[in-house]
């Protein structure tokens, strides 16, 4: 079974009305400000964007949660040595595509798993190489074990 399977890509890109920055517009994710910059890849039957949703609250320190609890919080939604990877990997290859290790809320995906439900971000989620993404995510991890 493919880790796609198992958990929810989520691919983000800028569009005419949205910005994909990571930053929380409510908890309703049929606004705009969500539907036009974030698109579900799997799991679309389920309509369930609460991962995406949830993390956004964290980073924002929004709908209940609080500034004093910032980093735990972010360390329960986030795998944080993917993340870091995920920045190191686009600064050693000098990416200088927009995306969110160059500070853009564009061309990039993430991946929240049921078994680690943590986000990573997804490598080649939105890629501009001239051949079709894998029908699972690659993280970090998975491109490191390679």
């Amino acid at each position: 079974m493919s880790r796609a399977l198992l958990g929810t890509t989520t691919k983000a890109g800028t569009s005419l009305n949205g910005v994909a920055g990571l930053t929380w517009q409510g908890a309703n994710y049929a606004v705009a400000a969500y539907t036009n910059a974030y698109f579900k890849q799997n799991n679309l039957l389920t309509n369930d964007w609460s991962d995406l949703i949830d993390l956004i609250a964290v980073l924002n320190s929004a709908n209940g949660y609080q500034s004093a609890n910032y980093v735990a919080d972010v360390q329960r939604r986030i795998n944080a040595d993917e993340w870091m990877q995920y920045m190191a990997i686009n600064t050693l290859l000098d990416n200088d595509e927009a995306c969110l290790a160059n500070g853009t809320g564009d061309d990039y995906a993430l991946y929240c798993g049921t078994l680690d439900s943590r986000t990573s971000p997804n490598l080649l989620g939105n890629h501009p190489f001239p051949f079709p993404a894998p029908a699972y995510p690659i993280t970090c991890a998975g491109l490191v074990a390679l």
